[in-house]
């Protein structure tokens, strides 16, 4: 019987284990020069300096369904981001 225990406790240790590992491979950090743009299936957002989603986001491949996403990297020169200040 307690080797019973000890199997489930290995799988969930596994289980904690082998999500702390994908966090780890698919986290990306935006470099402050640069823009990605990110879609996923229901939505679409920028990530980098000054953009308001902050710098980091998890860069899943594309053909895993819910959670993948594609990408597009693109200078900082590129965008003109407008304050509330900007407003007219």
């Amino acid at each position: 019987m307690m080797w019973v225990v000890l199997i489930g406790i290995g799988f969930v240790l596994g289980l904690i284990a082998l999500g702390l590992l994908l966090a780890v491979l698919f986290r990306v950090v935006v470099p402050t020069n640069e823009v990605h743009i990110v879609q996923s299936a229901k939505k679409t957002m920028s990530y980098g300096k000054d953009t308001g989603n902050g710098n980091t986001y998890y860069k899943f491949p594309s053909w895993m369904p819910l959670i993948g996403v594609t990408t597009i990297a693109l200078p900082v020169s590129v965008f003109a981001i407008k304050k509330d200040s900007d407003k007219s």
